[in-house]
């Protein structure tokens, strides 16, 4: 992996934790805006580290609906 690869990935990590920490801040606001940032922080996050992936995976054991979303957001992941 080039280090541009390695420097595109930590930033799309770093974003991915930002949006879900400001979903996170801005749920409780009457404005429908902390669930959709939640959300698109959880897809930035589960398409570019294997930490989160691998929580999610530990997840679907208590929770089988997770399955569902892993394979909507990361298509073809199979259990590598």
């Amino acid at each position: 992996m080039t280090l541009v690869a390695r420097l595109w990935k930590w930033a799309a990590i770093l974003a991915g934790g930002c949006l879900l920490l400001a979903g996170l801040l801005t749920v409780w606001l009457p404005l429908p805006t902390g669930l959709p940032l939640m959300l698109f922080g959880l897809i930035v996050l589960l398409r570019h580290s294997p930490t989160a992936r691998a929580w999610l995976r530990r997840g679907e054991a208590a929770l089988p609906m997770l399955r569902r979303l892993r394979e909507r957001v990361l298509p073809g992941d199979g259990q590598r």
